[in-house]
């Protein structure tokens, strides 16, 4: 039995699940189709249902082979694979792009029999998705909570299941329980299309249970400033807070409505000109509006807590002078509450009338708090009144409360009445008027006989509640009764503390001055900071000019006995110490430190513990420490004044001496150099000389010489003196030995100095520095002495003594080749060298054997490709001319020396490449791809062109070319791959010749590498250090020359 497999994908994101190839075709509420064949194909009609992001299986069995199958849909996607094996399997793709209906059909063909199934129809919907909002919810076991579901699916009549089970509206209502407080509960919605694998909601909420007390606090970009008595600031950060808080502003008419206020960011309230309420609300939990306190300028807000009446129940009871309300009040989660009350009527009740009378707290029990509310009041005519009920939670604010109506009653319409308010005050009681007043009479104020006190104020009389801005009243003063009872409230003004300082005798500053306090600021005692009085140290203040009451310092904190204080300086006499210092003593002590009261004698002291200072006389005492104040012999006197006084000690020079004189000095060129003299005494002065002549600047006990030069080889002596006299000291002598050749191979170099040592540095592979087990040397070490020539060879050294000895150093040895031989020059790239002997003759040295090469040879010089040598002032060459570098317009090699050149001074063989001087001028031949020969152009040539002129020495190794002209310039061309040419960036070749440095001696071209001495005898290196062939250490490489020390 053959089985193909369909796959069709409604969307181009891979499918999450799909359904069973083994589907029932009978069930129509499984998505999918299949079709079956027993003999040839046949299939029901099944109608499937496809979501755009859930892929659909199809599968078909065929009892035989088929040599095609096809298949299409309605909305013309089709498809087909020609012959398909047992093995095979096919997957065909199709992409839906929107809800639609469409149809399937499976074509077979067998021996050109075609077999066509039946139809299958799909309905391909939207997704089916869950959300939930909001995303987040704080819930308290008080209150319910609502979250609303949506769900979206193309085909509507298709089953739907939600769970939990929502009502119809898409609310689900959940009440959290008080065991749950404290938790973060996940919510997830679950959506199940007939019979499919659930879709879980992918945005699922979070609901945090939490107590009432629990509420987060106002965050801290809602600000509420009081700015002076009547304007208020209030600022929020608008993006942040827009959705949680609202601001309100009223009229004071208390029956007008809250206006709803849009903040710009920052608000400014003038109280006093728009006689404005405010208040600010958060909608920030539930959803609920919960408000703060109504403020009337206060500069606080407190944050609304919510509280819930347990239901809209009032009760009222009369009696003839009082108001009682009983209030049921839900559950809080606090100890505490607080009720209280405000009256508000018709217009003709003023603002100040129906502020709070009476304040009750309650403490709830398990069900709910019961409070009781007594409303005093026996003047009020007006009937039909509402109260407006408040309550407060004592830890969390304000909120406002329900109305009760119809509770005021008039006991007496015809008589009037005046009652004193107390207007907050905390202790007294306030007047009692017992009289009844008939309209038009007059009312004598009384005076504050309960003694009122409000703690940081002073009363200061009387002021009428029902006369806006009215005027004070004094008691004594009098006032006609109009048609209603009036109530007078007291009035209070801020209390002032003042203190009085009082300078005591002072001298300078004022004799005294006055600051002043608020009744909440905290009096410190003021610093004396002007006041002086000679010859005396403030001590502190006192109440009592003598010193006898209660002291304070500058700094402490007053009570507040009395709205007017009085302090007074205090004075002590002032003492002042008198000091002695060794000012550079080494050894002996000072007199003691001695205190003394301003205007004391002073006795100055002498020398009595053996005061010593070296190389010196002690001379004396005086007030400054380089002599400039004034001068004190012991036993002499003066009067302490208004400071300290130091007496320093004064010291004579003795004359100088010298201790220890410059010593002479070997030192290689391009180091650092120190000569020292050490002389006996004080206050010396110091003058080097080199050959009898002063040296600018060189006058401490040492001289530096920072980079010694062979012009720094001299005889050098220092003068020292001070005030007494002077000493010259012993000349030392400064040998400066200077580099006298270099020799620059392939991956080291060699170092000949002036005084016949030899050095070597760069690479010890193969031991040609004989260091032993090292394999390298970045500064260059010393090989031997007695040297009079060095010549490097590839991975060898060769070194000539100053007895005519030719010695090899190879592999951590040294072996002695040749005597009697008067010049060596070791080939480039191999261990071949070339030997002048005593007698003229030229030799060619391998490690093992040697050849002859000539007679009568005056100079030589070889490369790894021809070999150059002159007898008198003709040049020779032979060996390789491929690139004709004989400079004879030939490229024809020479297996013997012939003839290329005539009066020629100097010659160089280069690798494939040759350098000669005739007569000063430089001419070159010869390979040229890197510029080697500086005439201009990167072309061979075989014949030898003039390229420079006053050329006074050439040197070349590799693919670069030196020379130095006859004014000592310096100059290269060719490679410069790395920094060889020594000219900088960029490292690029050059074919012409380019300046380098200037003063140059003489200089060696290596294999990547370039080494330099300059005519003062130092020894520079510029190009690749691989191995520490330059000698300055172990960098890669340098563009430019750098100083060798060592």
């Amino acid at each position: 039995m053959k089985h193909f497999l369909f796959v069709f994908i409604f969307t181009s994101i891979p499918f999450f699940f799909c359904t069973n190839l083994e589907n029932n075709p009978a069930d129509p509420q499984r998505p999918g189709i299949q079709i079956v064949s027993e003999s040839g194909i046949k299939k029901d009609t099944i109608t499937g249902y496809a979501n755009l992001d859930i892929g659909i299986l199809i599968s078909v069995r065929f009892p035989d082979e088929l040599d095609s199958l096809s298949y299409h849909t309605g909305n013309g996607f089709s498809g087909s694979l020609s012959r398909i094996n047992s093995s095979e399997s096919l997957s065909i793709i199709l992409t839906f792009t929107a809800p639609c209906t469409t149809s399937l059909i499976v074509t077979g063909l067998k021996n050109d029999l075609e077999v066509t199934s039946d139809t299958a129809v799909i309905f391909v919907s939207e997704p089916l998705t869950v959300k939930m909002t909001p995303f987040r919810l704080y819930a308290s076991p008080c209150l319910p909570c609502t979250l609303k579901a949506s769900v979206s699916n193309y085909y509507r009549w298709q089953q739907i299941t939600l769970i939990p089970q929502i009502t119809t509206d898409s609310l689900l209502v959940w009440t959290p329980t008080e065991n749950e407080i404290g938790k973060r509960i996940p919510v997830t919605m679950i959506a199940v299309v007939n019979g499919m694998t659930p879709v879980i909601a992918k945005d699922s909420v979070f609901i945090t249970v939490i107590a009432d007390n629990e509420l987060l606090l106002p965050p801290d970009n809602l600000k509420i400033d009081r700015r002076t008595d009547n304007v208020v600031k209030i600022s929020w950060d608008r993006v942040l807070l827009a959705d949680s808080y609202v601001l309100y502003l009223r009229d004071p008419d208390k029956d007008s409505a809250w206006d709803t206020i849009t903040l710009p960011g920052t608000s400014y309230i003038d109280l006093a000109e728009n006689a404005k309420m405010y208040r600010v609300s958060s909608v920030n939990y539930f959803g609920v509006s919960v408000p703060s306190e109504m403020i009337y300028g206060i500069d606080t807000v407190h944050y609304a807590h919510r509280i819930f009446f347990a239901d809209s129940f009032s009760a009222v009871s009369e009696s003839a002078v009082s108001h009682f309300i009983k209030l049921h009040v839900a559950r809080p989660a606090v100890n505490e509450i607080t009720v209280w009350c405000s009256l508000s009527g018709n217009s003709e009740i003023t603002t100040d009338f129906g502020s709070s009378v009476y304040l009750t707290t309650i403490a709830p029990g398990d069900t709910f708090g019961l409070c009781t509310l007594s409303i005093i009041d026996d003047s009020i005519i007006e009937q039909n009144k509402t109260f407006s009920i408040s309550i407060d939670s004592v830890s969390h604010g304000y909120i406002s409360g329900q109305k009760v109506h119809n509770i005021l009653l008039a006991d007496d319409d015809s008589l009037l009445s005046v009652i004193y308010d107390a207007n907050g005050a905390e202790t007294g009681n306030v007047p009692v008027d017992l009289r009844h007043y008939n309209q038009k009479d007059t009312v004598v104020v009384m005076g504050n006989t309960g003694n009122l006190v409000k703690d940081g104020f002073s009363f200061v009389g009387w002021k009428n509640g029902t006369e806006k801005n009215g005027k004070l009243y004094n008691p004594g003063d009098t006032l006609i009764l109009n048609a209603k009872a009036i109530r007078l409230y007291a009035q209070w003004q801020v209390t002032k503390y003042s203190v009085i300082y009082d300078g005591n005798g002072n001298t300078e500053g004022l004799s005294s001055f006055v600051e002043e306090y608020g009744y909440d600021e905290v009096i410190i005692a003021a610093k004396p900071e002007d006041l002086v009085k000679t010859g005396f140290t403030f001590k502190e203040w006192n109440t009592v000019k003598n010193g006898t009451g209660e002291s304070f310092l500058p700094g402490d904190s007053l009570k507040k006995t009395a709205t007017r204080i009085t302090l007074y300086a205090l004075w002590e006499k002032s003492k002042y110490t008198v000091k002695y210092d060794g000012n550079g003593n080494d050894s002996g002590s000072v007199p003691d430190s001695a205190v003394y009261e301003y205007g004391t004698k002073v006795i100055v002291q002498g020398n009595p513990l053996s005061l010593q200072k070296k190389y010196c006389l002690f001379n004396g005492w005086n007030t400054s420490h380089d002599g400039s104040g004034i001068d004190f012999a012991p036993g002499d006197s003066f009067f302490l004044r208004d400071s300290d006084v130091t007496l320093y000690a004064q010291w004579k020079s003795i004359p100088p001496a010298i201790i220890t004189h410059p010593k002479d000095t070997s030192v290689r060129a391009g180091n650092r150099v120190f000569l020292t003299v050490q002389v006996s005494g004080v206050g010396l002065s110091y003058q080097w000389k080199k050959n009898g002549t002063d040296i600018s600047g060189a006058t401490s006990d040492t001289l530096v010489i920072d980079t010694v030069t062979r012009n720094d080889s001299a005889s050098y002596n220092c003068i020292a003196g001070n005030t007494e006299g002077s000493v010259i000291s012993d000349p030392a002598v400064l040998t400066v030995i200077s580099a006298a050749s270099v020799s620059a191979g392939e991956d080291h170099t060699l170092i000949l100095m002036s005084d016949g040592t030899a050095w070597g540095c760069g690479s010890n592979e193969n031991g040609q520095l004989d260091i032993g087990t090292e394999k390298m040397a970045a500064i260059p070490v010393y090989l031997m002495s007695d040297v009079s020539m060095v010549s490097v060879g590839a991975k060898i050294s060769y070194l000539l003594t100053k007895h005519g000895n030719l010695l090899k150093i190879q592999n951590n040895s040294r072996t002695i080749l040749d005597s009697e031989v008067a010049s060596i020059s070791a080939i480039p790239h191999t261990e071949y060298v070339m030997v002048l002997k005593n007698n003229n003759s030229l030799w060619l040295y391998y490690p093992s054997y040697r050849i002859w090469l000539s007679d009568s040879t005056t100079s030589f010089h070889g490369s790894c490709s021809h070999i150059l040598i002159t007898k008198g002032n003709n040049l020779y060459a032979f060996g390789s001319n491929i690139h004709g570098q004989f400079g004879n317009g030939t490229n024809k090699d020479a297996s013997e020396f012939i003839l290329i050149k005539e009066n020629v001074s100097s010659a160089v063989a280069g690798i494939d490449y040759t350098l000669i001087l005739q007569n000063g001028r430089l001419y070159s031949a010869g390979y040229n791809r890197y510029g080697q020969l500086g005439n201009g152009t990167f072309q061979n040539s075989s014949s030898f062109t003039p390229v420079e002129s006053e050329v006074a020495a050439i040197s070349g190794y590799y693919y670069h070319s030196m020379i130095i002209k006859g004014n000592g310039s310096l100059y290269g061309t060719g490679s410069n791959e790395f920094g060889q040419l020594g000219i900088g960036l960029p490292l690029d070749n050059r074919a012409s010749f380019v300046s380098v440095m200037k003063d140059v001696a003489s200089v060696s071209a290596g294999y990547l590498h370039t080494m330099i001495i300059k005519k003062d005898g130092t020894l520079w290196a510029t190009g690749y250090n691989g191995s520490g062939r330059l000698g300055i250490g172990a960098h890669d490489e340098v563009d430019k020359p750098e100083l060798v020390k060592f």
